[in-house]
């Protein structure tokens, strides 16, 4: 007799994860996170819950990758402008490669984000939307941090309000992702990026 198969539920959530974010929540079925964790429904509902419980974890699972992604960004040594500048603009190339890798049917991670993602289609979800507002108020908080530190380094100007600069970024970096799904990678969003980060400096003296 074969020994059972051992589930790892840490590889589980990463999968539901993957599959929420490919079609989002009211896009995948129960039966699809079963044929795609290999789990009857039974044993599904065993190790998670229900959908909603395991949405919550592939929730918390890609929010705690993208803060820590950011904040490696943005903690890294050197000024701060371009880090964020290329941060952006990888962003906006990741979700083109994204879209021509699922044309031609390859594989690779999906495109877009998942927190705007759930922002847009789970509002009633009340649990769900305090994850999504808890990361961005990370995100905030990372964004101010390097902020403070350019603005002391003369790299910004010393008038820079660092809590309203660090929203507007995490505005413009929600909306970056929105408009590189929606519109594979054109110059003209990179002009955007540029613009965005030029408003940084409107203070600056002559």
């Amino acid at each position: 007799m074969g020994r059972p198969r051992i589930f790892d539920e840490d590889r589980a959530v990463e999968q539901a994860m993957r599959l929420f974010w490919r079609h989002g929540y009211d896009g995948t079925s129960l039966r699809d996170l079963g044929q795609e964790l290999g789990l009857k429904p039974g044993s599904l509902y065993a190790a998670f819950g229900d959908k909603e419980s395991l949405f919550h974890r592939a929730l918390d699972r890609y929010c705690d990758g993208q803060t820590t992604g950011l904040l490696a960004a943005v903690s890294a040594a050197g000024p701060l402008l371009p880090r964020l500048r290329a941060l952006l603009i990888g962003i906006a190339q990741a979700n083109q490669a994204a879209q021509e890798r699922a044309a031609a049917g390859e594989p690779g991670d999906p495109g877009g984000c998942l927190i705007v993602g759930t922002a847009m289609d789970r509002a009633d979800d009340e649990q769900a939307m305090d994850r999504v507002r808890a990361t961005l108020e990370r995100i905030d908080q990372a964004l101010e941090s390097a902020l403070l530190r350019a603005r002391v380094a003369g790299e910004i100007p010393a008038s820079t309000d660092a809590a309203a600069a660090a929203h507007f970024l995490t505005t413009v970096l929600q909306g970056v992702q929105v408009m590189s799904s929606a519109d594979p990678w054109h110059p003209r969003l990179e002009a955007a990026i540029d613009v965005a980060l030029g408003a940084l400096h409107a203070n600056r003296p002559a």
